[in-house]
């Protein structure tokens, strides 16, 4: 939620994909994860891009995350342009110098 307020505060819109848990609290067992995924991958679609933080756990490795790299794979597929960082702070940094 940080990066999405980050983002928020620099005048962007962004997409929350971390939002969908709270619609499977509110409506359990009605998707699978691969429905869920599938709906979240159909946002990229319409996003003028992607960002992606690659958080770094407390013994210094990057926290995997298969969904992240799909939806990593979606934009680029879809030609959307797609920023990775290691930090809000980068994102924020880069973000104010150039905006997208």
């Amino acid at each position: 939620m940080d990066v999405a307020l980050a983002l928020k505060k620099l005048g962007y819109d962004p997409f929350i994909p971390l939002l969908f848990p709270f619609f499977e609290f509110a409506c359990p067992n009605e998707l699978t994860e691969r429905e869920m995924l599938d709906w979240e991958l159909n946002f990229i679609d319409v996003c003028d891009a992607l960002v992606r933080i690659r958080f770094i756990d407390g013994y210094g490795q990057e926290i995997p995350s298969s969904g992240a790299d799909e939806e990593v794979n979606r934009a680029k597929s879809q030609n959307i342009p797609v920023y990775e960082f290691k930090s809000i702070e980068q994102m924020v940094e880069y973000l104010t110098k150039y905006p997208c």
